[in-house]
């Protein structure tokens, strides 16, 4: 039977090779074939991938087993390497095992190789069964499609969805991608049977095999074995044979003799694939004895040859023979595969499907080996890892060290992914049976520390409260909790109270030569002068626990990340230079220790900074950076701030709609001061709304605050200006006395920084209405580069010297801000100030914004990115190149498509070279 012509599938395959073509043109795409087992998708997979290799195509296909036994993304790794050509070799991710966490630095290695592939020829990522893959696989798929989506990429999974739905397939999970092609295979025709049946006798089917093969009900695999099962003899057998249908399967292995059911069985556990080895052994059988029954399942078309391994022939045969074992017979199986498989050199994580299925409750030798695979997937999979914690739990079920030691380890793995509850119930259970203090102390830290990273700051109190209560804790334990107590009693604004346990904490540390406790403590005591507007003195403390720190290694404070506080204190304190440096150096740390889940804060710093400097397209990418990071690595920190800086240049630009959309976006909200900036933009958002009574209403935990500490002007003094004029406009000048009164006071403790002294004097202009001190509040801003605050009280003291008839003066000030707000490309300043000045009979200056789609469309930092692209450099080269993170340079190369209208990085490149001027013409001799 020789035949590897698709029979009923023409229409889906003309329409994936019209896909495939699209991605061969530059375009990048996914696609799903989804369906029943049996029904095709594995074939119809297989000609999609010939056809690409014929065209050119580089091809990295992978295929997932229900019981494989790979650990999280070695299905992808192993593909990358077994690709033609190899994307990537071992080499390439060694030094990713020194990593606390290697998901960024692995997407990033993946998403390289892939690029280089790409920028040469077109590249199709196939997935077959992707309904089996792990989480961390899934993840990967589709983080990889999302950031790779302006490269010709075709991106094709296969699998068995009852509904195809964004949680079932990773390609349909993300809303930023293009939405997939799916092709949904149904049952074949009666004609499209009878030719498959035909094709394989040979001859067309008579009146009995015709009877056989309609009732196969259209399923191509069962329409192969009711030819099969009606020769009577060998026959032709296909290229590819495919199984059984299930009622002629099992009346086929009933009739098979003892040694060939043996092998099918015992291998059955091992998933789709086995080795004559590994089934020998659990048979406890010379190799060789079992040669002839492989050599009779071969010839039948049950087993082919898999490389140097078996495979059942079909998902389907291999799924009835593993469910016809009785459930006790299973169990002993993966009891006995995972001692094979570790005997053999298979580590933890690779047998721990079969130490799950195998165990019973009270297997402490289990549970230590499903504990030691989540050691192992942590790094790179830590969903993964918190299922295996969860079920090394439900096995050690009764108290015990054992258990204790995999909570302690757990509590951070699942409060990352979401189950801070689950591992906090469990830690708790395990607390009331008994356990060291010192483990109560580790325990009672780690969960507080997940607790206020999940924003939950009354819960992270309740760990320190408990774990502080018991009187034989540990001096340097207690150390710990207290510097955790202090941290966040300081960002949640109890200064005083702060200021106390932090001091108790450091000297505690001290004595029990804890740095961990010393840098959490002295990073508290910086916080809490920040917010007590003292900010020479957190300075000092910052850059003692940034050094204490360092000298701790990485472990928890530097997990903690104070270098980052630093970094924004500098900047507040006018020094944005040196504040920059800091978030460079918050990036190497991230790079050498693995440190991805602060990656997201970094970028929200970075965004922030550049907002206020004016740079909104820079601004903006790297608050979309921000919130794809914490998309891809599944983390909420400073997602509130991220938007903010969106909703910011949504409105600067005009779009309301989006600003509202951003500021107003459903949200549980902490005490966490850093709230603050999302009230601000909320109260701001619903100012230009006109709705001053919304307004006021949202920047009501702003006054509040200002009565324990500077709240929101200890992170982003500059807004003093914008809570005065809402305010005011909204008829509440008590509230413009209580903000210009706190900017005022938290001038006089910081005289040398002059942003702070612009702000003071912008507020008191705006409460007063006194123009002159506005003119030097602006003044004072354009010469401390911030930019944005000094286009506000431009214009602010324009409008108020109108008011006070200086018409000179106040063209002159509305111009310079007018410029201020088109170079910035603010276009809603500009048409303000246009207004304005059209008002009193002045033709405004002519202003140039950019348009919203051309090559003129493009900010500067965009062209460089274009440029670079447009010569053949990868995202990360870019990045590299222009000191930026891929995320950043992903964000800027949607938005450059979109201006220029473009699919592809081919019509990229078409465009830049459009607008590159033409060589001199050369002289002749």
């Amino acid at each position: 039977m020789e035949s590897s012509r698709l029979h009923g599938r023409e229409d889906e395959l003309h329409v994936l090779r019209a896909w495939l073509r699209c991605i061969a043109e530059g375009s990048a795409g996914s696609a799903v074939i989804e369906g029943p087992n049996g029904i095709g998708k594995s074939s119809l997979l297989e000609e999609l991938t010939a056809t690409a290799v014929r065209d050119g195509f580089a091809v990295v296909a992978a295929r997932a087993d229900r019981l494989g036994g790979a650990a999280p993304l070695a299905l992808l790794t192993d593909a990358f390497r077994d690709s033609d050509p190899p994307l990537l070799t071992r080499a390439d991710l060694r030094d990713l095992a020194r990593l606390e966490d290697q998901r960024i630095g692995l997407l990033d290695r993946l998403g390289t190789a892939l690029e280089r592939q790409a920028i040469r020829r077109p590249v199709l990522v196939t997935m077959d069964n992707a309904e089996l893959t792990d989480h961390a696989t899934a993840w990967a798929l589709a983080a990889l499609a999302r950031r790779l989506r302006t490269l010709p990429i075709g991106w094709l999974v296969t699998g068995e969805w009852q509904h195809v739905e964004a949680d079932a397939c990773p390609l349909l999970a993300d809303e930023n991608t293009p939405e997939p092609l799916v092709v949904r295979l149904g049952p074949l025709s009666d004609d499209a049977s009878e030719e498959l049946a035909g094709d394989l006798l040979g001859h067309a089917p008579d009146q009995r095999q015709l009877e056989l093969v309609h009732r196969a009900g259209g399923n191509p695999f069962l329409v192969v074995e009711a030819v099969r099962s009606g020769l009577g003899k060998r026959g032709r057998e296909p290229p590819h044979p495919k199984a059984e249908d299930t009622s002629s399967i099992a009346t086929r292995l009933a009739a098979m003799d003892v040694p060939s059911r043996q092998l099918l069985e015992v291998g059955a556990v091992f998933g789709r694939r086995l080795t004559l080895t590994h089934v020998a052994t659990m048979l406890d059988q010379p190799r060789d004895t079992l040669r002839p029954a492989m050599r009779e399942l071969l010839r039948r078309g049950v087993l082919v040859e898999d490389g140097d391994q078996l495979a059942f022939a079909h998902e389907l045969l291999w799924q009835l023979v593993y469910d016809n074992l009785p459930a006790t017979a299973r169990e002993v199986l993966h009891h006995d595969a995972a001692k094979v498989l570790l005997r053999d050199g298979a580590s933890p994580l690779d047998v721990a499907g079969h130490v799950w299925a195998g165990a019973r409750p009270g297997d402490i030798e289990a549970a230590d080996l499903l504990r030691r695979a989540a050691l192992e997937a942590v790094p790179r999979a830590p969903r993964v890892a918190a299922d295996l914690y969860d079920q090394a739990l439900t096995i050690a079920n009764r108290p015990g060290p054992e258990r204790t030691e995999t909570i302690v380890e757990a509590v951070p793995v699942l409060a990352q992914v979401g189950r801070l509850d689950h591992i906090s119930g469990l830690a708790e259970a395990a607390v009331e049976a008994g356990m060291t203090p010192e483990r109560e102390g580790t325990i009672r830290y780690t969960l507080g520390v997940w607790e206020h990273f999940r924003r939950r700051h009354n819960a992270a109190f309740r760990q320190a409260y408990k774990g502080l209560e018991r009187q034989d804790l540990p001096p340097s334990a207690r150390a710990l909790l207290q510097a955790m107590e202090a941290l966040i009693l300081s960002v949640t604004g109890r200064i005083e109270e702060s200021l106390s346990l932090a001091r108790q904490a450091l000297a505690a540390a001290e004595g029990a030569h804890n740095l961990d406790a010393m840098s959490v403590a002295t990073w508290a005591e910086g916080v809490s002068h920040r917010m007590a507007g003292r900010f020479t003195e957190a300075e000092a403390s910052t850059r003692e626990a940034v050094r204490l720190a360092a000298e701790a290694g990485p472990a928890e404070a530097r997990r903690l990340a104070p270098r980052r506080w630093l970094g924004q204190l500098l900047i507040v304190m006018g020094r944005v230079e040196e504040g920059m440096a800091e978030f460079d150096a918050v990036r190497r740390d991230i790079g050498t220790f693995g440190l991805g889940w602060i990656l997201n804060p970094c970028h929200t710093d970075i965004a922030r900074t550049l907002l206020f400097m004016g740079h909104l397209d820079e601004a903006r990418a790297e608050a979309e950076a921000a919130v794809s990071v914490a998309e891809e690595l599944e983390t909420t920190l400073l997602l509130p701030t991220a938007r903010a800086v969106l909703a910011g240049v949504a409105l600067l630009r005009g779009d309301l709609q989006q600003a509202r959309g951003l500021a107003f976006a459903a949200s549980e909200r902490s005490e966490n001061v850093y709230e603050l900036e999302l009230d601000l933009l909320r109260g701001i958002v619903a100012d230009a709304s006109g709705d001053s009574a919304g307004a006021i209403e949202a920047l009501v935990p702003i006054w509040s605050a200002f009565v324990d500490h500077f709240g929101i002007l200890a992170i982003v003094p500059t807004t003093a200006g914008e809570l005065v004029r809402v305010a005011l406009r909204a008829g509440e000048p008590d509230y413009a006395d209580l903000a210009t009164s706190a900017i005022t006071r938290l001038a006089e403790l910081n005289p040398n920084v002059s942003s702070i002294q612009a702000a003071a004097a912008h507020a008191a202009g705006l409460r007063d209405d006194d123009p002159d001190q506005l003119m030097r509040a602006a003044a004072q801003f354009a010469a401390s580069d911030r930019v944005l605050a000094a286009a506000h009280a431009f214009e602010d003291a324009g409008v108020r010297l109108l008011a006070h008839g200086r018409l000179a003066d106040a063209v002159t000030h509305l111009d310079r801000s007018l410029r201020l707000y088109a170079d910035m490309d603010a276009s809603a300043g500009v048409e303000r100030i246009g207004a304005q000045l059209k008002a009193v009979g002045v033709h405004p200056r002519l202003t140039r914004l950019r348009p919203p789609s051309g090559w003129a469309a493009l900010s500067a930092p965009e062209v460089r990115v274009a440029r670079l692209v447009a010569d053949g450099l990868t995202n990360r080269a870019v990045a590299d190149e222009l000191f930026l993170s891929p995320h950043t340079v992903d964000s800027h190369l949607r938005h450059i498509f979109t201006k220029l209208g473009v699919k592809t990085r081919v019509e990229l490149t078409r465009v830049v070279l459009e607008q590159r001027p033409p060589e001199p013409p050369r002289r002749s001799a």
